[in-house]
Formats: structure tokens, sequence, C-alpha cells
């Protein structure tokens, strides 16, 4: 990583109540995303989750079939070549379903939140991190959401 200059900036406080964990846990996180979702459009964030979700598990699948004949048949029978194939078939429509998810916008805190939890996970990024292409993409999001919240 380079040197980076930053510039000092003065974060104007927002008008979202403080609320504690147990509020959130308690179901806080709606009460907290209720005035967002009564004035805007719908959250699209979660069905940006949804379907990188059901790709994902999709693909998890394929690499367990993959495992499977592999240990089952081995590696150079027509049986693993057929469940590696369906691992490159689930690769890209997972890999897109990702990269459109990073580009989706969330339009209430609720939203960010679930994308913010879902970055995190093994569905996201785990321990991997995201590749030099997808922090500035996740960094643009944010700056996006941001933007129209604080306009």
């Amino acid at each position: 990583m380079g040197t980076h200059v930053r510039e000092q900036e003065t974060l104007a406080p927002t008008a979202l109540p403080t609320i504690g964990r147990r509020a959130l846990v308690g179901g806080g996180l709606v009460a907290l995303a209720a005035p967002a979702l009564a004035h805007s459009a719908p959250e699209p964030m979660f069905a940006a989750i949804a379907e990188h979700t059901r790709l994902w598990e999709a693909l998890e699948a394929a690499c367990r079939a993959e495992g499977r004949a592999m240990n089952t048949f081995g590696s150079r029978s027509a049986e693993h070549a057929a469940a590696m194939r369906g691992v490159e078939a689930a690769m890209a429509p997972e890999g897109a379903a990702l990269h459109r998810l990073l580009a989706t916008v969330p339009a209430t805190p609720a939203g960010l939140l679930a994308w913010l939890d879902h970055l995190g996970s093994p569905m996201g990024f785990g321990e991997d991190g995201p590749t030099e292409e997808e922090f500035p993409a996740i960094l643009a999001t944010m700056r996006a959401f941001v933007e129209v919240a604080h306009a």
C-alpha cells in the first residue's frame, strides 16, 4: 500500500437516534430504519443480498459435489470432470452477483448494516478480504450512501 494523504473533514452529527446493543437485538433496528423506510423507495440491498446468497449457496453445493466426486471416483474420472464443470459454471454467476452487491447503494441504515454484515460473512469476504478492484467499489458504495443520507 502506498502513502495516502487524508483531508481533514468535519462530519455533521446524524439525525439518527443513539440506540444500544440490546435495543438493536430486541428489534430496535426496525425502529431505527422505520423513518427512512416510510419516506424512501424499497431497500434494494435485501434483494441483492438474497440473490448473492442463493448463488453463493449454489457454488458451495457445486464445490461439495466436486469434493465427493474426487473422493469417490478419483481426480481423473468422468464424474469428477463433470463436477468440475459444475463448479466452473457456478463461479461466474456468483462473482457477478457479488459485484452487483458491491455496487448496490443501500437506501436505509438497515440496508447498510445488512450489507456490511453480508460482506463480513463467509459469503462476502470472510477471511480473504476484497481484491484491489473490489475495495474501491466498497468505498464508493459507502460514500454514495453517506452522500444521499446526509445531502
